[in-house]
C-alpha cells in the first residue's frame, strides 16, 4: 500500500541509521506514527486525484487523537526540514543533508515551499525563509554587489541632476540634498545567523 501523505519519492531505507536510537524505524515511526518497513514504497502523486484522495485520508486521519497526531508529526517535520534547508546551509554535510533531501527535495523546488508560507504552516519569517543556501560568505558577497548597484543608479541620478537644465538654483542644491538622504535597504541582515535578528528583520521590512 502506497501512503500519499509522504508526497515524496523512494523509500526509507535511504535513511540509513539516522535515528534517536541509532536506527532507522525510529524516524519512520516518528514520523508516521505507525511501523513502516526500510523497503516501504513512497510515491511522488501527480495529476488532481491524488489531492483529493489525500484529502480524504486527511479526514479519516483527523477523526482520531493517533490521526491527528500523524498530521501534527508530519508538519512538524516538513517544517523542520525545510528551515533546514533554506537558512540552515552547515546542515549540508552529514547524514542530516540526506534526510533534509529526501523530506525537502532539491533547493530549487520552492514551489511547495511557497504554499506551506502562503498556508500559514511555515512559521519564519519571510527575510529569514529566503536567506541563500550557498553559504553567508556568498550570501554577503551578493548583499555588497546589490548595495553597489543602488549607488550606481544614486550616482547616475545625481550626475543627471548635476546636468539638468530643468532644476534652478533654489530647487537644484535640495534635490542634491534628498537624493543624499536616501537610505538603501538591502534584505540581508548583518546576524544572517542569528535567528532572532531575523525576525526583528522581518519585522522592519514588513511595516516598511
Amino acid at each position: 500500500m502506497l501512503h500519499p501523505i509522504y508526497l515524496l519519492l523512494g523509500d526509507f531505507s535511504s535513511l540509513g541509521n539516522w535515528g534517536r536510537d541509532g536506527q532507522p524505524s525510529r524516524l519512520r515511526q516518528i514520523v508516521s506514527g505507525k511501523e513502516l518497513h526500510a523497503k516501504e514504497k513512497i510515491a511522488l502523486k501527480t495529476g488532481r486525484e491524488w489531492l483529493i484522495k489525500l484529502s480524504r485520508i486527511l479526514l479519516e486521519y483527523l477523526e482520531t487523537e493517533g490521526g491527528q497526531a500523524v498530521v501534527r508529526n508530519y508538519i512538524k517535520w516538513k517544517t523542520l526540514f525545510f528551515h533546514l534547508a533554506y537558512v540552515k546551509p552547515k546542515c549540508r554535510d552529514g547524514l542530516l543533508w540526506s534526510v533534509v533531501e529526501i523530506y525537502s527535495g532539491p533547493p530549487h523546488l520552492r514551489k511547495e515551499f511557497c504554499i506551506m508560507r502562503a498556508s500559514g504552516i511555515f512559521p519564519l519569517s519571510l527575510p529569514s525563509v529566503l536567506r541563500k543556501i550557498d553559504g553567508v560568505k556568498k550570501a554577503r558577497d551578493n548583499r555588497n554587489l546589490v548595495k553597489q548597484i543602488a549607488l550606481n543608479v544614486v550616482d547616475e541620478y545625481r550626475k543627471m541632476l548635476e546636468w539638468s537644465n530643468v532644476l534652478d538654483n533654489v530647487t537644484s542644491p535640495i534635490v542634491l540634498q534628498k537624493l543624499s538622504n536616501m537610505s538603501i535597504l538591502i534584505s540581508y541582515p548583518d546576524k544572517m545567523d542569528n535567528e532572532m535578528a531575523m525576525e526583528k528583520e522581518g519585522d522592519r521590512v514588513g511595516y516598511q
